[in-house]
């Protein structure tokens, strides 16, 4: 019994970390917001174009050939607070990959400032971040640790009962 109980303990403290952390998503139906933000179809200083753009799930992804160099430049967008940022804006934090010149991560940095304002962000729950929530909605693992608190209860009551018996 003792076992199952401290079990269980364990399960519960090393689930609640996990389930509180909150993502922030790219949200469907921004293609073209993205694309106006990295620069399709124009030259960006020094002499780069966007030659491919990927949206994962939680980053944007756009890679530019510039004039001069042999590798592509990377340009990594994720929610701010991002790790090592080459520039942050308001809504996004910018990370470099590979060789990146700075005057076009100076470039991007100023086009996504001017057009970021339109951008939101989803969080896990599917809701903006910036949108009002309900106060049990940041603690999801709210409801499971007060289950697993009951079980252990019943059991620990159930044991006392078991003891006091007369054999």
């Amino acid at each position: 019994m003792k076992q199952a109980a401290s079990v269980a303990l364990v399960w519960i403290l090393t689930a609640m970390p996990a389930a509180a952390e909150t993502k922030y998503v790219v949200p469907a139906g921004q293609e073209d917001l993205v694309a106006a933000m990295l620069g399709r179809g124009e030259e960006l200083p020094p002499a780069c174009r966007l030659i491919d753009v990927q949206m994962a799930a939680t980053s944007i992804r756009g890679t530019y050939r510039c004039e001069g160099s042999q590798a592509p430049a990377v340009v990594i967008l994720v929610h701010p607070p991002g790790t090592a940022p080459a520039f942050t804006t308001d809504q996004f934090a910018a990370s470099a990959g590979g060789e990146v010149p700075r005057a076009l991560l100076d470039a991007l940095r100023e086009r996504i400032a001017t057009r970021e304002s339109s951008w939101r962000w989803m969080s896990t729950t599917g809701q903006p971040p910036d949108a009002p929530t309900d106060v049990g909605s940041g603690r999801p693992w709210l409801p499971l640790a007060a289950s697993c608190l009951a079980m252990l209860a019943v059991a620990a009551l159930g044991s006392v009962r078991a003891r006091m018996r007369p054999s």
